[in-house]
């Protein structure tokens, strides 16, 4: 399940990949460090874009916990 894959990013500093779609209906691959999860969000820093986003947990698919760990960065 994505949100189990979620919140084990979080809590063992794992990086996380998965496919979102945006508003616009566009599907990208993302990997990211998880950070949080809040009001239907998952927030993480994502690798590509080099910052801090937030994705809606329902736009999220194909979620896989990568064995690549990372340091917080906050």
């Amino acid at each position: 399940m994505a949100l189990d894959d979620l919140y084990r990013s979080i809590q063992e500093h794992r990086l996380v990949q998965f496919m979102y779609e945006n508003q616009k209906g566009e599907i990208s691959l993302r990997t990211c460090e998880g950070c949080e999860i809040k009001n239907g969000k998952f927030w993480g820093y994502d690798i590509s874009k080099d910052g801090i986003r937030q994705f809606f947990l329902a736009m999220i698919s194909e979620c896989i916990l990568l064995e690549t760990t990372f340091i917080p960065r906050f």
